[in-house]
């Protein structure tokens, strides 16, 4: 991600403030995306206090996308299903990855990763070498992924 990005994040829950960390963290200016601006409370009642959270973070309804000029967008939902119906409706999208500044990966690991969109890799990550990523992966906090593993597109890594 280059600096002063401004990046959409698809969802209104704790990971989409996860993924939201990441985009500043890396220089960026995150802008959650809700379903609509009444669901948002409801899908993650914090919601009401984010101005606690981050005063800065704003929140757009999902009706505005096409309107927005945004340099990329993530769709921080850790259910592959809606993450797939999502990138289906705007498949258009310039869709980038996050990379938390905390992680590990193999150099050609890397390069895999560089050739995918909307992936989202969180803090404390580690990923060897000769790793292929699919579109939309997550890898979440501390997810250890070794070499040679095929991570096919809108899959969810969790350590467990």
């Amino acid at each position: 991600m280059k600096p002063r990005q401004r990046i959409g994040i698809f969802g209104t829950s704790g990971f989409a403030l996860e993924a939201a960390d990441v985009v500043s963290l890396n220089g960026g200016e995150p802008l959650l995306i809700a379903q609509s601006m009444d669901d948002a409370p409801a899908i993650d009642p914090g919601l009401k206090n984010l101005a606690l959270i981050d005063p800065a973070l704003k929140i757009v309804p999902q009706s505005q996308v096409d309107s927005l000029e945004l340099d990329g967008f993530v769709t921080a939902i850790g259910n592959n299903d809606v993450r797939k119906r999502i990138h289906d409706e705007f498949a258009s999208l310039p869709w980038t990855n996050l990379v938390h500044p905390d992680t590990t990966i193999g150099e050609s690991s890397l390069r895999s990763l560089s050739k995918r969109r909307g992936c989202i890799i969180l803090a404390g990550t580690r990923v060897s070498v000769n790793v292929q990523f699919g579109d939309f992966t997550i890898l979440n906090l501390n997810a250890s992924v070794s070499h040679d593993c095929l991570l096919h597109d809108f899959c969810n890594i969790c350590p467990g």
